[in-house]
Protein backbone atom coordinates (compact mmCIF):
# COMPACT_ATOMS: atom_id res chain seq x y z
CA UNK A 1 0.00 0.00 0.00
CA UNK A 2 2.91 2.35 0.63
CA UNK A 3 4.29 1.65 -2.83
CA UNK A 4 0.97 2.20 -4.64
CA UNK A 5 -0.17 5.29 -2.73
CA UNK A 6 -3.52 6.19 -1.16
CA UNK A 7 -6.64 4.25 -2.07
CA UNK A 8 -9.48 6.12 -3.71
CA UNK A 9 -13.14 5.78 -2.76
CA UNK A 10 -13.91 3.32 -5.57
CA UNK A 11 -11.04 1.04 -4.53
CA UNK A 12 -12.13 1.13 -0.89
CA UNK A 13 -15.71 0.35 -1.87
CA UNK A 14 -14.59 -2.62 -3.98
CA UNK A 15 -12.36 -3.92 -1.18
CA UNK A 16 -15.18 -3.62 1.36
CA UNK A 17 -17.57 -5.50 -0.92
CA UNK A 18 -15.02 -8.25 -1.50
CA UNK A 19 -14.00 -8.67 2.14
CA UNK A 20 -17.63 -8.70 3.31
CA UNK A 21 -18.29 -11.63 0.97
CA UNK A 22 -15.35 -13.47 2.54
CA UNK A 23 -16.50 -12.70 6.11
CA UNK A 24 -20.05 -13.89 5.47
CA UNK A 25 -18.74 -17.30 4.36
CA UNK A 26 -16.65 -17.81 7.49
CA UNK A 27 -18.16 -19.75 10.38
CA UNK A 28 -18.86 -18.12 13.74
CA UNK A 29 -16.45 -20.54 15.40
CA UNK A 30 -12.99 -20.54 13.84
CA UNK A 31 -10.57 -23.44 13.93
CA UNK A 32 -7.09 -22.16 13.15
CA UNK A 33 -4.24 -24.60 12.84
CA UNK A 34 -0.70 -23.72 13.91
CA UNK A 35 1.47 -21.84 13.28
CA UNK A 36 -0.58 -18.80 14.23
CA UNK A 37 0.35 -15.47 15.75
CA UNK A 38 -2.35 -14.05 18.04
CA UNK A 39 -2.39 -10.24 17.89
CA UNK A 40 -4.11 -7.92 20.35
CA UNK A 41 -5.15 -4.30 19.99
CA UNK A 42 -3.56 -2.40 17.10
CA UNK A 43 -5.56 0.82 17.71
CA UNK A 44 -4.58 2.57 14.48
CA UNK A 45 -0.83 2.07 14.89
CA UNK A 46 -0.02 1.30 11.24
CA UNK A 47 3.78 1.43 11.59
CA UNK A 48 3.61 -0.93 14.58
CA UNK A 49 1.53 -3.36 12.52
CA UNK A 50 4.10 -3.30 9.71
CA UNK A 51 6.96 -3.78 12.16
CA UNK A 52 5.23 -6.70 13.84
CA UNK A 53 4.61 -8.44 10.51
CA UNK A 54 8.23 -7.82 9.52
CA UNK A 55 9.50 -9.44 12.72
CA UNK A 56 7.02 -12.33 12.89
CA UNK A 57 6.75 -12.96 9.17
CA UNK A 58 4.41 -12.18 6.33
CA UNK A 59 1.01 -13.90 6.40
CA UNK A 60 1.04 -17.26 4.67
CA UNK A 61 -1.40 -20.17 4.79
CA UNK A 62 1.36 -22.72 5.51
CA UNK A 63 4.04 -20.92 7.53
CA UNK A 64 2.47 -17.95 9.35
CA UNK A 65 -1.19 -17.36 10.03
CA UNK A 66 -2.49 -14.41 12.04
CA UNK A 67 -5.52 -14.06 14.29
CA UNK A 68 -6.32 -10.47 15.27
CA UNK A 69 -8.45 -10.05 18.38
CA UNK A 70 -10.04 -6.75 17.36
CA UNK A 71 -9.60 -3.09 18.27
CA UNK A 72 -8.04 -2.11 14.94
CA UNK A 73 -9.01 1.55 15.16
CA UNK A 74 -9.15 4.56 17.50
CA UNK A 75 -6.42 6.16 19.58
CA UNK A 76 -3.82 5.89 16.80
CA UNK A 77 -3.94 8.17 13.78
CA UNK A 78 -3.99 5.54 11.03
CA UNK A 79 -7.04 3.42 11.70
CA UNK A 80 -8.14 3.53 8.06
CA UNK A 81 -4.72 2.37 6.89
CA UNK A 82 -4.62 -0.45 9.45
CA UNK A 83 -8.10 -1.63 8.50
CA UNK A 84 -7.53 -1.47 4.76
CA UNK A 85 -4.19 -3.30 4.97
CA UNK A 86 -5.77 -6.09 7.01
CA UNK A 87 -8.69 -6.26 4.57
CA UNK A 88 -6.26 -6.41 1.61
CA UNK A 89 -4.40 -9.30 3.21
CA UNK A 90 -7.69 -11.04 4.01
CA UNK A 91 -8.76 -10.71 0.37
CA UNK A 92 -5.46 -12.10 -0.94
CA UNK A 93 -4.94 -14.77 1.73
CA UNK A 94 -8.30 -15.53 3.36
CA UNK A 95 -6.98 -18.65 5.14
CA UNK A 96 -3.89 -16.89 6.53
CA UNK A 97 -5.54 -13.99 8.37
CA UNK A 98 -8.51 -14.00 10.72
CA UNK A 99 -10.15 -10.88 12.11
CA UNK A 100 -12.29 -10.94 15.24
CA UNK A 101 -14.37 -7.97 16.32
CA UNK A 102 -13.28 -6.00 19.36
CA UNK A 103 -15.24 -3.43 21.32
CA UNK A 104 -13.80 -0.62 19.15
CA UNK A 105 -15.54 -2.08 16.10
CA UNK A 106 -18.93 -0.84 17.22
CA UNK A 107 -20.80 2.31 16.29
CA UNK A 108 -20.76 3.74 19.81
CA UNK A 109 -17.01 3.34 20.23
CA UNK A 110 -16.09 4.71 16.79
CA UNK A 111 -18.31 7.73 17.40
CA UNK A 112 -16.85 8.29 20.88
CA UNK A 113 -13.26 8.14 19.62
CA UNK A 114 -11.94 9.28 16.24
CA UNK A 115 -12.40 6.55 13.65
CA UNK A 116 -15.79 7.59 12.30
CA UNK A 117 -14.62 11.15 11.63
CA UNK A 118 -11.30 9.90 10.26
CA UNK A 119 -13.14 7.83 7.64
CA UNK A 120 -15.42 10.70 6.69
CA UNK A 121 -12.47 13.09 6.37
CA UNK A 122 -10.59 10.62 4.17
CA UNK A 123 -13.04 11.02 1.31
CA UNK A 124 -14.00 14.71 1.41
Amino acid sequence: MKREGPLNKAQVTQMLTTVMAIFTKEPNMLVIREPVCIVGDIHGQYEDLLMMMTKVGEPDTETQKYCFLGDYVDRGTQGVEVTMLLFAIKICLPEALFLLRGNHESRSMTEMFTFRQEVLDSFD
